[in-house]
């Protein structure tokens, strides 16, 4: 699927590509989103772009990662840094292996080497497609995903109801239930990751807002 992401009067800011692949029967799969910056925010963000990676196994028909990359490039002074996160699951001992690099495009070293302090069957990626398949009857509750939170990667998720759940559909444009999720990350340069998101029948993202982004305010994306 392909999105593009518009702010207000000044429209299209920017574009993302987000695929997804099963191979072998469906017994793995392959999660990839590259986003990029157009026009002037472009400039303002130093020609800033993210990719998002997961791969794993599919287990009735539940994603659970391998792996999940988290990679930002900007360019400043001329020169593009590179700030990329790489977790490694193991499954077996319920642990996840973190690093991190930064540097210049070309020349980054290693920045942090841990096992997190916390373990998460989910990653930023896996988790959005597992959405739907996770049922909880509470309004507000909490999930854990590898990206998010990098203290305990917490995952705040409101479902909401009566007046609000209207409102929320209408700024989403979805008869479907809609949900804000608190990522507690500034992913993309938000403020603290709040996202308003509408899911379709098959519970893929169709739109989504992200709150409180920096230079911008509020950023919609829509599927094409």
């Amino acid at each position: 699927m392909k999105y593009d992401v518009s702010f207000g009067i000044f429209g299209k800011v920017g574009e993302a590509d987000a695929k997804l692949v099963k191979h072998e029967n469906n017994a793995t799969y392959e999660i990839s989103i590259d986003a990029k910056t157009t026009g002037l925010a472009n400039s303002l963000s130093g020609d800033r772009r993210e990719y998002f990676y997961s791969t794993g196994e599919i287990y009735k028909d539940y994603f659970l990662p391998h792996l999940y990359t988290h990679r930002v490039e900007r360019n400043k002074g001329g020169k593009v840094r590179v700030d990329e996160k790489i977790f490694t699951f193991n499954q077996r001992k319920s642990q996840i292996h973190f690093v991190r690099y930064k540097g210049e495009k070309g020349n980054i070293s290693k920045s942090d080497d841990k096992i997190l302090d916390y373990y998460a069957q989910n990653d930023l990626l896996s988790l959005f497609f597992n959405f739907s398949k996770i049922k909880h009857d509470e309004e507000l509750y909490a999930l854990i995903a590898a990206g998010a939170n990098k203290k305990d990667g917490r995952v705040d998720v409101f479902m909401p109801s009566g007046s609000k759940k209207e409102s929320l559909q209408k700024a989403l444009d979805t008869k479907y239930q809609p949900y804000i999720v608190y990522i507690n990350q500034k992913i993309f340069s938000s403020k603290k990751g709040e996202l308003h998101l509408s899911l379709d029948e098959n519970g893929y993202a169709k739109k989504a807002i992200l709150k409180d982004v920096i230079f911008f305010g509020d950023i919609v994306g829509e599927a094409k």
